[in-house]
Order: C-alpha cells, then sequence, then structure tokens
C-alpha cells in the first residue's frame, strides 16, 4: 500500500511532464518539419518522449530520495509507469474516439470523423437517392432537403472533408455495389484540384473500415495496421483531451455537425477576412499542381466508365473560389492560370466522352451570382449554405437534364 501511494504522485509528474513536452512540440508544429509522416514513425516518436521522461524522473527523484522503496527497482518503477500513462491514453481514445474510428460516439467528433459517420448514415438511409453529392468539404453545405423540395430529387450529401482520388474511387465502389438500393439518376461531383492531390503522406486509419471489400489486400492490411497504431498517436491523444471539454454538446470550432441526409452545418473558427489571410499563408511556399496526381485521371475515368454501365448521369462542377483569394494568390502564384488550365483541359476531354457527363466552371462566383462577404463564404473555398442554395439554383437545368438522360438510357435497357 506504501509503495502505491508513492508512486501515485510519481507517475502523475511523469504524466504531466510528458504532455508539456507534446504540447510544446504541437505549438511549434514539430511534424510538418519532420520527415517522416507514417504512423509507425509516430509511435516510435511518442515511445521516445515518455522514455526521456522517465530517464529524468529516475534522475530527479533517486538524487532526492535514494532511500525510497518504490526506487529499489528503478526499472520495475519506470515500467510500471510507462504502463499506467499508455493505458490512460489508450483508453481516453478509444472513449473519447475524437476522430471516429472506434465505434464511440459519446462526444462531438472532429471533421475527420465525418467519413466514418456519413457511411453510417447513407447504409441507415430509409429511401434511395436519386441524386449523390460527392466531393471535398467543400460540397458539404448543399441540402439535400433543398434539392428535394426544389427539383422534387430525393438526395444525399456523400461530400467528405479531407477526401482523396483513392477515396472518391472507393465511394464509387461501395454506392454503385449496394444492391440493397436503387442506382442514383445523378451524381452531382464537386471537383477542385483540392481533391485530386496525391496520396503521399496520407493516413489509411482515417480510410473508413466499410472500404475494405473494395480495397487492395495491401491496402486492407495497411488500414488495419495504422488504425491499431493510431491508438499510440499522442496527437490524438490531444484531440481526444480537447474535445472532452465539449461533453456539454457545444461542438469544437471547426466541427462539422452532420445531418442523417449528409448535409454538413460548419463552425468557422474565424471571420472571413482572417480566414483568407491564413490561407494565404498557408499557399505562400506552394506550388499549384505541384502535389497533381496522375492517377487521379484514371479515377475520374473510373466514374465516366460506371456512368456508362449503371445509366447514371454525372456532373462535375468545379467549386467556387473567393474572388480575393483569387486574385492575391495569382499574385503570389503566377502558375495559378497555368494549374487551372491542365485541370480544365482534362474534366473538358471527360465531358466531351459521353451523352452521360456534364461539367459546368462555378469557378467565379459571379457565374451563379453568389455573395461574396460573410454571408456567402467562410473562407476561400467553402461556401456558406445560402450561396450552396444558389449554385443549385444555377444548377437545375443542368441537374434536371442529366437525370432525363438516366431515366431514358434505363428505358432503353432490355
Amino acid at each position: 500500500m506504501r509503495q502505491t501511494k508513492q508512486l501515485i504522485p510519481i507517475i502523475f509528474i511523469v504524466f504531466l511532464g510528458f504532455l508539456a513536452v507534446k504540447n510544446f512540440l504541437t505549438e511549434f508544429q514539430a511534424s510538418e518539419i519532420s520527415p517522416f509522416s507514417n504512423a509507425l514513425i509516430s509511435l516510435l516518436q511518442n515511445l521516445a518522449a515518455i522514455g526521456l521522461f522517465l530517464l529524468l524522473f529516475w534522475h530527479i527523484f533517486k538524487s532526492h530520495e535514494p532511500d525510497t522503496t518504490s526506487l529499489k527497482n528503478p526499472a520495475r518503477t519506470g515500467w510500471l509507469s510507462f504502463f499506467v500513462i499508455s493505458t490512460i491514453c489508450i483508453l481516453t481514445v478509444i472513449i473519447v474516439n475524437p476522430r471516429g474510428l472506434y465505434g464511440i460516439r459519446i462526444f462531438p467528433q472532429l471533421a475527420n470523423a465525418l467519413k466514418q459517420e456519413k457511411i453510417q448514415y447513407f447504409n441507415n438511409l430509409d429511401y434511395d437517392p436519386e441524386l449523390i453529392i460527392l466531393g471535398s468539404s467543400r460540397s458539404l453545405t448543399i441540402a439535400p432537403a433543398y434539392i428535394k423540395n426544389s427539383l422534387g430529387l430525393s438526395t444525399y450529401n456523400f461530400g467528405f472533408s479531407g477526401v482523396r482520388p483513392s477515396e472518391l474511387s472507393l465511394l464509387g465502389d461501395l454506392i454503385f455495389a449496394d444492391q440493397k438500393k436503387e442506382l442514383p439518376h445523378v451524381i452531382l461531383f464537386e471537383i477542385s484540384p483540392a481533391n485530386i492531390t496525391g496520396t503521399e503522406g496520407i493516413n489509411f486509419a482515417e480510410i473508413p473500415i466499410e472500404f475494405l471489400p473494395y480495397m487492395s489486400a495491401q491496402d486492407a492490411a495497411h488500414l488495419i495496421l495504422d488504425r491499431y497504431l493510431e491508438l499510440f498517436n499522442m496527437h490524438q491523444f490531444s484531440e481526444a483531451v480537447y474535445v472532452l471539454q465539449y461533453i456539454g454538446g457545444k461542438p469544437p470550432q471547426t466541427y462539422w455537425e452532420v445531418q442523417p441526409d449528409g448535409y454538413s452545418r460548419f463552425f468557422p473558427p474565424d471571420t472571413l477576412s482572417q480566414a483568407l489571410e491564413r490561407q494565404l499563408k498557408e499557399r505562400q511556399n506552394m506550388e499549384p499542381c505541384e502535389d497533381f496526381d496522375p492517377e487521379s485521371d484514371e479515377i475520374l475515368q473510373k466514374f465516366v466508365s460506371l456512368s456508362d454501365e449503371k445509366n447514371t448521369s454525372i456532373i462535375f462542377y468545379y467549386s467556387p473560389v473567393h474572388p480575393t483569394f483569387k486574385q492575391e494568390y495569382m499574385d503570389i502564384s503566377p502558375k495559378y492560370e497555368w494549374c487551372k488550365k491542365i485541370f480544365f483541359d482534362l474534366l473538358i476531354g471527360i465531358d466531351n466522352k459521353s451523352s452521360s457527363i456534364f461539367f459546368v466552371d462555378l469557378s467565379d462566383p459571379a457565374t451563379a451570382q453568389l455573395a461574396i462577404d460573410g454571408s456567402g463564404f467562410y473562407d476561400g473555398f467553402h461556401i456558406t449554405p445560402a450561396n450552396a442554395e444558389k449554385l443549385i439554383d444555377y444548377l437545375a437545368p443542368t441537374i434536371q437534364l442529366a437525370n432525363q438522360v438516366a431515366e431514358a438510357n434505363r428505358e432503353k435497357q432490355p
């Protein structure tokens, strides 16, 4: 009992010291300057940080209390401290589940948990969507209820925050392989350079487990291993501690709140001007198209093939960009228009391959008469629900035509 009482403050001090170092590393964004980014290296870094504090603990306490019973076996004390700290961290991550990776949903979850939540909502739908929205977080504020009321098409918003080309491909497999639901007539596909970037550095742990049947054996094994290793990721633990303060239900800032039809409310952390300034600073040293993924063309072609095979029309639309961001970014990087031309050539080439494929350029907000103040944009790319409704109003004739083409093609089937 005496030994246990002596160990409790020791473990507590080690734990506080460990959190102090993690806070220091996070504050200085050490992960961004590290040449390594996979979960295994992250695990080793976290273990090294814990080991450093254990050594520090041994040195300090041994020098001040050399006769303490609990320190006669420092290795045992150290391993016990490590075990207790690891257990606390792992249980906190599983129970709070900030990224939605482990099933439990007691607390609010961060944006990267949307993928898990959206697939669960889709699988539990009591209707077959006639229109499905795909894309990045730029499409999340499009309300299926508005499309149903204005166009009469039942809709599900399957937009993902931080979506990758490989995930879009897996989403296509999931949607078109679902035998329980009637295939959608139309897919409204929000697209921009943001969701055709490369897969280097992708965290397989955050890919929804529902995608396993459609993944290669190698990628599936990678997903399972990364999800296990993510339990030891102290960055996720710090996210869990952050989320704990919102047990009363108030969503954290930058949190997307998902509805059962896929529509998402956004709680912006900044004003529009602050967000534009931040985004421009983040891109000062970035070159447009520097991480363009050549496989994106193949993945987009896959959707064209699925469109022909399943008699589903696809509308690709280039998402709006705030004019202030566009102009200032062009000043920073003259290659912006060159990058956009590469991207447009790719989409126009796809548009010309099938009568079921449509492409609409909405990069200029004036095209759909979108508001460009705080009532219309959260930042340089994300539009408010009010602007999302205007966007749908502009796309309405194309959506109706695409739906008619899909119905006509299905009627031709024997």
